[in-house]
Formats: structure tokens, sequence, C-alpha cells
């Protein structure tokens, strides 16, 4: 982390600053003062811009990210209210307002409306002062607690919900917990109580790790209980700060083992960030004297110090932190300084397009993967220390349980290579193009790595890791003591820097060891400053020959790399720097960024700066390019192409000025000349040969070392017209429409083809210049021809464009696939005719077609390719059964059989009982069509109410459809195993006969039709009342009981017998139906309870039956 003071803001009429209090919510900060001043300002709120076009080319009018852009004050309000010294001010961020209290006991509620603060209620308890204030997360409660001990919970509007008075040491402060259940009571004695919502006594936390004396001197300055719903610090959320060089960090109230750091500060102060991540004290120096400036410590959640911050004046009073967690509003004096506050995001920049940055989310550490395109999240564990990217490849030095392990990734986000790091825990790392570097406090470790580019590895069982002690001074390469603990050092490593040959290590005493790689030969020990702390930051430039330097106060120095002991450094003028890139394409170019404003130094010489508060990841052709990780982190799951913004060099921008303007060639030379840069040569070649001016091209293309576009300016200098000379100038810049023009005005349609088929672009050659061009062309070169054509569309996914030129190439796979993908299906029928036999596109097209539901052409398909069973299945699949019957028919197909039977069950299921018939009777199958017929008759007289004629006519039609035919033979008239086998299958089971039915159809076909004849003679004789002749008849349909069913004939019969008083038979009948129903019993005793089973007529109902 690096901070530093940005502005200062200066109350009125002198008066000090008392307290601070910054609205994460709405950005208001209020400013409570020793005079009863209080000022409420209205920060202007930063907006994020999208990228403008850049007129002027000075950077000025792209994003400049959340420090940089103005801040300006929008409203600078004096609330009047106070007389004496604001001691405690606090935000109700729920309900938007704002809490004041002064040392007269005086509590003030204000509110906001329509963009103006105003007194909304005041309480005045006139016993004590109040020593704290603390609104809930939830803003309904407020809490006050007075010096005399008493406590008052009230709500937010204004009623008191309970008040309780604390008898012993004297209150210092309150806070509640982040669920609003628990508040916590500061005491002068260095105590912590905790009580519920409620106000009862809970418990006391232990905080004796520090040998608390219990005295006025271990005063609490500071409980502090972070609750922000959003907080990316899930761990140590409770601060407790005491006045002398104290800070206790809990997870809760019941943390037995809190970590407890030295502030080394006089505390007057303390503030968590809104995230969490970061706690400010604000003070003065420990055991310094009462004349020391002030001074700001930032620490870690975790207790590390990661900032001091030193102020020009004495006595911080109170600081507050802005929603961004990027500002710190700080009050000294009659002063309100704000600082703004750079964090050192773990982000990198590898090859050539991939950003990589880490971000927290719940308890979890997530890797984001990002090209501008797309961002590929991966959650990993444990934390991540250090990010270093290369051209090629990424190291992440991560940390899980005390162990480290280094990664190498790709720019896919996987893992090609890792070590576990077991002799030292470094704190940092380096990369180069073959070796990573940790640096731990006392030891370094050098690892060769592997790409995982597809090269064997042949160094398997080999070690590729070398370890060594900071303090070991051999000049030897085989010092490795891997395996070996490491003894500690007087003088621990705090940075180091790689490039391909060179390692440079800064020390706490301002040294630097300088090392050979990859072997880790010490070189040279060099010594940068006298006394104090040396660099804090290094930075090797691209070849390893310079080296810049960051101390703590941003100051920065360079030097060469030698054999001298004591550097030659060159000092800047400039503090406050806080990043530093060196060009990767010259070794005497870098960048830097002062506060927010970016500057480019050339050979020590330094530029116009540039406003911008990015974060630096590339330099390369002059531009530099940086990334808004400010804004990125506030949402890192969505990032936006606009958060990566470049900015071009001032000789970048002036050489492109020149260029476009009507400076002569010469004059630009001789300033590239004076600016010299591989990439201002390359911009100026190409004006020179836009120009036709060969001279200066070639000698541009010389500075630069570019033997391609010298062989190439000679090349073009030989043609003698101007035409040829500029198409081949444009096409060299792959400009090649405008090529394609300048070879056209010169009448070189050959020289267009030929460009166009070497580049494969061949959707852009033009037909007829093929033709004029080879008059004499073979059809099979045309055809050829044509299918590039296609292809060159194909690769461009103009599918509609291809299939014309497939089609005249006669590439009929690449017009199915064409045809396919642009669903054009009556393509693909089309397509049929001009198949060879042979060809395997019949069953594709077939099935396509069939799965769209175009039958026809689908059965066209298959019969063209001869695979008539699928065309078959296509038609019964879609309902087609009489295109599928006419097939098996015109083909003779073994399945003709099955086809029938599925179309009659079909039918029959559509109640077209006639047309299924007629199906068997058309495939010469009538015996089939006749069981239907019989059977369906069968199950009419199952009904008590069936139409008689009905049942004749089917019996009928089932005997006609046996009785011999002449066009028939005797083996098609009978039934056949195997369609016995499919018509049991396919038909529905009620229309499947039974084995004495199919025998009855067979050999006595009209017996049906003679079963109803009798039934219709003996109901008429029955209507008449001619009984004698209806039992005579009656008797004769005991035959036919199998068809007409037992009930029905015993009815009649028993009926009959009954009118004619013929009561034997009528027993008889009744018998028959007593065994089918025994219902009829009933009747029967009714019947025969007066009368005896005798007939009272006469009759021979054998003779009877004899004669009929």
């Amino acid at each position: 982390m690096f901070a530093y003071l940005s502005k200062k803001l200066e109350m009125s009429s002198g008066a000090n600053v008392r307290c601070l209090a910054w609205s994460p919510t709405n950005n208001y900060l209020a400013c409570g003062c020793d005079n009863g001043l209080l000022k409420v300002l209205k920060i202007d709120s930063y907006k994020s811009t999208q990228p403008e076009d850049d007129t002027n080319n000075t950077g000025n009018q792209l994003p400049v990210g959340y420090l940089a852009s103005p801040s300006n004050i929008l409203l600078n309000q004096t609330l009047e209210g106070h007389s004496c010294p604001i001691q405690v001010i606090a935000w109700n961020n729920i309900y938007n307002k704002l809490t004041t209290s002064d040392s007269r006991g005086l509590i003030v509620v204000w509110m906001l409306y329509k963009g103006s603060w105003y007194e909304e209620m005041v309480n005045n308890r006139n016993k004590s002062n109040v020593r704290g204030l603390a609104w809930s997360s939830d803003g309904e409660k407020i809490c006050i607690v007075y010096e005399d001990g008493g406590v008052i919970v009230g709500s937010s509007d204004g009623n008191r919900l309970w008040s309780k008075e604390l008898r012993g040491p004297q209150l210092t402060g309150v806070c509640w917990s982040p669920n609003s259940a628990s508040l916590l009571f500061s005491h002068n004695t260095g105590e912590v109580h905790v009580y519920d919502a409620e106000g009862t006594y809970v418990t006391k936390l232990s905080l004796d790790g520090a040998g608390r004396s219990g005295t006025d001197v271990d005063a609490i300055t500071r409980l502090s209980w972070h609750n922000s719903e959003d907080s990316q610090n899930l761990g140590n959320s409770l601060a407790i700060v005491f006045r002398e060089n104290a800070l206790y960090l809990l997870n809760g109230i019941y943390d037995a083992c809190p970590i407890v750091t030295s502030t080394g500060l006089i505390a007057t102060c303390g503030e968590w960030s809104p995230s969490g991540l970061f706690f400010a004290i604000g003070g003065s120096p420990y055991g310094a004297s009462l004349d020391s400036m002030g001074k700001v410590r930032i620490f870690g959640s975790n207790g590390n110090l990661l900032y001091d911050l030193n102020l020009p004046l004495k006595r911080v009073v109170d600081l507050a932190w802005d929603s961004w967690n990027l500002r710190l509003a700080i009050g000294v004096g009659a002063n309100v300084f704000f600082a703004n506050i750079r964090p050192f995001y773990k982000a990198c920049f590898y090859g050539g397009y991939m950003y990589l940055y880490v971000y927290t989310k719940n308890v979890s550490t997530q890797l984001a993967f990002w090209d501008q395109e797309k961002v590929n999240l991966q959650e990993i564990p444990g934390k991540v220390i250090e990010l270093k990217g290369n051209q090629d490849v990424c190291a992440i030095l991560t940390e899980v349980n005390h162990s480290c392990t280094i990664a190498i990734t790709n720019v896919h986000g996987n893992a090609i290579d890792s070590i576990k790091l077991e002799s030292i825990l470094p704190f940092t790392i380096a990369l180069t193009e073959t070796i990573v570097v940790a640096v731990g406090k006392n030891g370094v470790m050098l690892w060769r790595y592997h790409k995982g580019t597809g090269t064997s590895r042949t160094d398997q069982g080999i070690r590729r890791d070398k370890i060594f002690h900071i303090d070991d001074e051999s000049t030897s390469s085989n010092s490795d003591i891997a395996g070996q603990t490491l003894k500690s050092t007087k003088d621990p490593c705090i940075c180091a820097d790689a490039k391909e040959n060179v390692l440079v290590i800064g020390r706490e005493s301002g040294t630097l060891n300088v090392y050979s790689l990859p072997h880790g030969t010490l070189l040279n020990i060099m010594t940068t400053s006298e006394g104090g702390p040396g660099a804090r930051r290094i930075f090797l430039n691209m070849d390893g020959t310079q080296l810049a330097m960051l101390d703590s106060g941003g100051s920065l120095s360079t030097c060469h790399l030698g054999q001298q002991s004591r550097a030659v450094t060159k000092q800047y003028d400039k503090k406050d720097i806080w990043d530093l890139l060196w060009a990767r394409d010259n070794p005497n170019l870098f960048c830097i960024i002062e506060k927010t404003r970016l500057y480019i130094i050339m050979n020590g010489e330094m530029q116009d700066p540039i406003v911008s508060s990015g974060y630096l990841l590339n330099f390369l052709d002059l531009e530099v390019t940086t990334i808004l990780l400010d804004e990125l982190m506030r949402d890192p799951e969505s990032p936006n192409q606009h958060l990566v913004v470049k900015y071009e060099a001032r000789s970048l921008r002036d050489t492109r000025a020149l260029l476009k303007s009507e400076t002569s060639l010469d004059d630009i030379f001789k300033y590239v000349e004076d600016n010299g840069h591989p990439i201002l040569w390359q911009m100026l070649a190409r004006k020179a040969l836009y120009t036709l001016n060969f001279k200066i091209a070639e000698a541009s293309f010389v500075r630069c070392r570019d033997y391609c576009g010298v062989q190439f300016t000679k090349r073009v200098a030989a043609q003698n017209k101007s035409l040829i000379q500029m198409a081949e100038i444009t096409a060299f810049y792959n400009d090649f429409r405008s090529a394609d023009s300048y070879y056209r005005q010169a009448g070189r349609k050959d020289l267009v083809m030929e460009m166009w088929t070497l580049l494969g672009k061949w959707q852009f050659v033009d037909i007829e210049s093929i033709r004029e061009a080879h008059a004499e062309l073979s059809e099979d070169t045309m055809r050829s021809v044509y299918a590039e054509i296609g292809d060159a569309f194909t690769e461009d996914s103009d599918w509609a464009a291809a299939k014309p030129f497939y089609e005249l190439s006669c590439e009929h796979k690449k017009i199915y696939e064409c045809s396919l993908i642009l669903e054009d299906y009556i393509g693909l029928g089309n397509l049929v005719s001009q198949l060879p036999e042979e060809s395997d596109l019949f069953e594709k097209i077939g099935n396509v077609l069939a799965s769209v539901g175009l039958c026809e052409i689908a059965v066209t398909a298959y019969v063209s390719g001869g695979m008539y069973e699928e065309a078959v299945e296509c038609c019964i699949s879609l309902n087609r059964w009489n295109l599928a019957m006419e097939l098996a028919q015109d083909y003779n197909l073994p399945s003709s059989g099955r086809v029938m039977v599925m179309y009659a069950s079909h039918l029959i299921s559509q109640d077209e009982i006639m047309q299924a018939i007629d199906v068997f009777t058309t495939c010469s199958r009538p015996f089939y069509g006749a069981v239907i017929a019989v059977m369906l008759g069968l199950k009419f007289l199952e009904s008590d109410e069936f139409n008689v004629i009905l049942v004749r006519k089917l019996f009928s039609l089932a005997a006609i459809l046996v009785k011999p035919s002449s066009h028939l033979i005797p083996e098609q008239m009978k039934p056949q195993a195997s369609l016995d086998e499919l018509f049991e299958y396919y038909m529905p089971p009620v229309l499947v006969p039974p084995v004495d039915v199919v025998d009855w159809i067979q050999c006595d076909p009209w017996r049906g039709v003679n079963a109803i004849n009798c039934f219709i003679s003996v109901q008429r004789k029955i209507y008449t009342k001619e009984y004698r002749e209806a039992i005579r008849r009656g008797v004769y349909l005991l035959e036919y009981i199998d068809i007409l069913g037992e009930e029905r004939v015993g009815c009649i019969i028993g009926l009959t017998a009954a009118n004619w008083e013929a009561f034997h038979v009528a027993s008889q009948a009744f018998m028959l139906l007593e065994a089918f129903d025994p219902t009829y019993a009933k009747i029967s005793s009714q019947l025969f309870s007066d009368l005896d089973p005798v007939d009272l007529v006469d009759i021979q109902l054998e003779s009877v039956h004899t004669e009929d």
C-alpha cells in the first residue's frame, strides 16, 4: 500500500477540528470543531466516464479513474445548534440522519430536506458529557453513553427504549455488534463489557495479552466493530485501540486468542475502512516528544502494518474513510487533510492480451482471467501473495496453512507447472523467460519452470530448483542448501526484481545483492544510501542494465548496474511516486505515476504529465497501458473494457501529428532521429512509401532494422508504373482492397487474381477476370476454382454465397452441408437427382428430409439410393400408409405383410373399418379382411341392442371374401403363419379371432349368416305369435350358441316355450340360463311354482330339428 496527502481543507475562523464522520451512502463529510462549529460537506461523487475521441492526442479525454477525477465540494453548509466543542458525530446510513453531541451533553439529530440539513430532534441530559454515540446497523436504535456511566438506548423516531446506570470505571465509548444484538462498552481502565440489546450484562472481553495495568494510561481510545454487509473481511472485524501502543483485533466477543499489535502511537482515533480490509489509527509517535508531528498508521485486517503516513502538523484528532476505501479525511488542528490510498492490488498483464487479477468473494479467493471480451473465474484455496507475468505465462504465489506454492499458468488459465516451497516462506517473486525467483526474508529460491509448449521433458528426475541463504556471499554457483533450515538474518530482504540474466535483491540496510541467472552466482553487493532505509521497491529495465528504486516516501532514483560497490544514483525531484514500469522495447524509457499524474521519462528527461489514477501494466511501442483497478474491484466479476486505458508518449503523438501535417519528410526524419524508436521509424517508413519517397523509406527501414522492409522498398522502387507501386505498397500494409483498385486501374486483372489467390481470399476473385486471364482453362480447373471460392465463403460462414459455387464445382457433399445449414430442404431434394448411384448422401438426405416431414422427397432420396426398406419406414413414421403400401408392393419387399397389417391397424384405430378390410382385399389377403368383418360382427352381438341387419351384412361380407375367386390361388385364400403372428401383434385384441372362429370362417364361411337368418326368423314368429313355429326354429339356434350367445338363445327358447305352454322345454331353457346367470332362478321359481315342467302341447323337437 501507498498513501499520500492530496489536499487540505481549512476550517473558518481558525476553529480546531475535534471529530469527523464520512457517510458511505451519500458522500457527506461532517466536521465538528472546538467552538461548536459544525460543517457538512457534500463531496462530488465519482461518475465513471466512457472513452471519447482524443482529438488533441493528449490523453486528457480518456477515463482517469476515481482519485484523478475532480472532487468538487457541492455543499458546504454550517449547522447552527452547538455553542461548545463538538465531541461525537455519528451517521445513520439507513435513514440518512446525522447525530452530534457537544461537551455540555447537548445531542442534536439532523435530517436532510430538499438538499439542506435541518434540526429534527434535540436532547440534553444536563448531567454529564457524552462519550459515545452509535447507531445500530439496521438504523433502528441509537445508544448514547455518558461519562458518569449513564446509558440510553432510543429508537430512530426519538423514543427512549431503555436506560441504565453503569457504576464503576468511567465509560469511554460504545459500539453495536453487526447483527445489532449486542452492545460493547469500553472503560478508561482498558476493559470492555458486553451487554445484550435489552441491557442485560453478558460478559467481559478477555484482553489480558498485553498486561494491562488497569489505569487511565490503558484507556481505550476507539472501539470499532465493522458491520458492512459486503465486507471482504469476514475474520477479525472487532478492533480495540488502546491509547498507548496497542491494537487488539478479534473475530467476535468470544475470541480467546485476539491478534495484538503494537501501534507505535499515542492513539487518538481509529476507524475501519468500509470494506473491512484496512484499519487506520491516528495519533503521535509513541515515546516521542510532545512536539512531534502527527502520524497515521494503516493496518491490515490481520494486524500487519501496511503504511505510515506522516502529517505536517501536530495532534491528529480524528479520521474518516470514504465509501471507496481510497480517501482518508484526517483532522489536524484547524485543517482537514485528505489522503489518497493506493492499495497494491494483486494484478498483472501477460501473454500479450490477458489480464489477471485477484479478488475476494465471501470467504474464498478468486482468480479472474480477462481478455477484454470474456472473464474466466477460478476459485483457489488460501491467499494469493504475488502475481507476475511475461510474454508467455504467469506465475502465481499462493499460501495455504503457512505453506507456499508457485504455479505457472498459460493464457487459458490452465496450470502447466508448479512447485511447493518447503525451505523458505517467500513474500515476493520475480519471473523471467525461464526462471522463477522466490525471495523470502532470509533466503532465495531459483526454479527453472516448464512452459508446457509441447516440448518433451528430458529432465524428469532432475532437480530444477536451487535455494541459498541471503547472507551467503560465496561467488560459487554450487551453494545450494535445499532441504536445510535457513538461519535468520539481521538484514532481511525487502524487495527483488529479475531479468533474463540478472537478479537484484534489496535489503533492509539499503544494500543491493546482484546475482547472475540462471545459476544464482553472486556478482556484486552495492550500497545505494548512507544510513536509514534504502529502496522499498526496485525495478529492472528490459536488459537488466539499469535499476529504478522507490523508497518508503515514494522518492525515485535510478542507477546503472556494474562492478562498483557504491551505486551512482540519479535522484528525481518527484515524490509520492507509487507505481513504475520500464518499457519492454527500450532500456532508457520508463513511466511513473506520481499522485494522479502519469509521467513518461526518456533518457532521464521527464515529459508532460497526464492525469490518471490507473495502475501500470504494459509499456510497449511508446504506448502505456493502464487499468483502473479501483473501479474494477467494485465489480470484479463483470469487467468493462473501458477500464483499460492506453496513453501515448509525447514523441509518438508528435510524430503522428507531423505525419498528418504538411511538414516535409526530411524535417520529420530529423525529428524521428532525435527521438529514435522503432515504432517511429516504422511510421515514417510507411508515410514515405505512400508518398513514393523510397530514399527516406529505405533509410527508415534501416534505422528500425527491418530487413524485409528494405528489400520490399528496393523491389517496389524498381517498378516503372506508379499505380503498380501503390498497389504493392497498399498490399504490403494489408490494404488489399485498395491494392485491388490500383491493379485494376493499371489494367492488371491477372495480378488481382494472383493476389487474392495467394491470400486464399477466393471470394474476392472476379470470375470474368479469371476467364479473361486464362481463356484456355479446362472444365476441371474451373471447377477447382469454384470450389476454392466456395471454401472462402464457407470460412466466413457465408453459406448462401458459397452454395452456388459448390453447385458449379459439383461438390455434392459441400452442397449438402450448405443446404443443411441454410435449411434449404427443397435444394436437398434437387440434389438427389445430381448424385451418382454410389453416393453415400442418399441416406443422409433422406434422414434429414424425413426428420422435417417431407415424406415424398425423402422417399425419392431413399429409393434413388436403393434403400427401399428405409423408404417404407419413413412412410410409416410419417403416417403415409398408402405410399408405404405402394412401395412394399412395387418392390415386393419382405416387409410388405407387416406394412399391410400395420396399415390396417392404423385404419381401425381411426374407425375406418371398411378401409382396413379393403387393404387386405387389395393385397390379395381376403381371409384377414373376413376375420375383421366376423370379429366386428361378434363384437356387435355382445351388446344387448345391436343392428342385426348390419351384423348380417358383416357376416355376408366375410363369407363372400372367403369364397374362392377366379383371380386368387388357394394359398392366398388361406391364413399364413407369418401373417398370423403379425396380425396378433399389431391388431387390437378384440379383433384377434380364437381358433374355433378361424375354423368355421375357413370351413363354413356362411355359418354366421345362417345364425343371423335363423335368429331373425325366430324373432318374426314371436312377433306374429306363431309360437309353435318359433319354438321349432328356436331350438335350431342351439347350434349357433357360440355366435349368438347362451343368454340370448336361452331367453328366446324359454320365452317361446312358455308362451306355447311347452313348460318342459321352457324348464330346460331356464336351466341353461341359471347356469349362465343365477338371477334367472328367481324368474324360474315364480314361473314353475304353480306349473309343472311338463309340455301341455304335443311337440317332437327332435323331428322338428331333423326336418329343419
